[in-house]
């Protein structure tokens, strides 16, 4: 279990997509999900002085960041609301 993750915001105006941005030590990753099309990805963000961006993770590391978000009570909470 990651002791260095928070939880930096979770934005579900949205009935049908979830997104839930999150840190790990100084890397910052946000999760999406999409009910209608049954997609979910983790893609770490970039904060640079000349360029924002998202950079897509590859399955193996992206399935270890879903695991250890996931024990989170807010986390599963809001899970509940956008089922697959």
């Amino acid at each position: 279990m990651l002791t260095d993750s928070q939880i930096i915001g979770i934005h579900n105006q949205d009935p049908l997509a979830l997104f839930i941005q999150f840190s790990v030590g100084e890397r910052y990753y946000i999760y999406e999900r999409d009910c209608v099309t049954r997609f979910e990805s983790v893609k770490e963000e970039l904060y640079e002085k000349k360029r924002y961006g998202r950079v897509d993770l590859d399955l193996k590391d992206e399935q270890v960041l879903l695991g250890k978000i996931m024990f989170n009570p807010k986390i599963k909470k809001v899970m509940k609301d956008y089922p697959f």
